[in-house]
């Protein structure tokens, strides 16, 4: 499928709750694949969701009850759609509780600079320095004047 003018690629980083089971997180991925193709979206590309631990604790809010919680599964999928649909992507995903955190992020003109190492080839050019064909004697007269001083 090719991508029309009028689209960008984007990529969509979410989180998981925690507490799903490890058997059912595909599906919740899944429903993200669903949501995005219903929108007119073609998925380019994922990473499976994993757990991660993540950076600082966030509270989960389930029914009545809180609760904190120091990792969740990640995942991310990298797709292309009209951008008049990623409102509508975005809210979608806001109604899905098994999503507790989520950032789509357009990436159609991502020009992520390449560390200077990799990006410029560093010159290996190996100097020859000429040795003078130097006497035991002469050094030993350098010595010696050396000496005198």
């Amino acid at each position: 499928m090719a991508i029309n003018p009028d689209q960008k690629i984007y990529e969509i980083s979410f989180l998981i709750n925690p507490l799903t089971p490890e058997d059912k997180v595909g599906e919740d991925v899944a429903v993200l694949r669903e949501i995005i193709e219903k929108n007119g979206g073609f998925i380019m590309g994922e990473e499976p969701a994993k757990m991660q631990k993540l950076s600082y604790p966030m509270k989960l809010k389930s029914g009545s009850k809180s609760s904190d919680f120091d990792s969740a599964y990640f995942c991310w999928m990298k797709f292309y759609v009209n951008p008049s649909s990623v409102e509508s992507i975005k809210k979608a995903i806001d109604l899905n509780d098994k999503i507790i955190r989520h950032m789509i992020t357009d990436v159609t003109n991502d020009k992520t600079p390449q560390s200077a190492q990799s990006s410029s080839k560093r010159s290996t050019q190996t100097v020859k320095e000429e040795k003078e064909d130097i006497k035991p004697e002469q050094i030993d007269e350098k010595l010696e004047e050396m000496l005198n001083k």
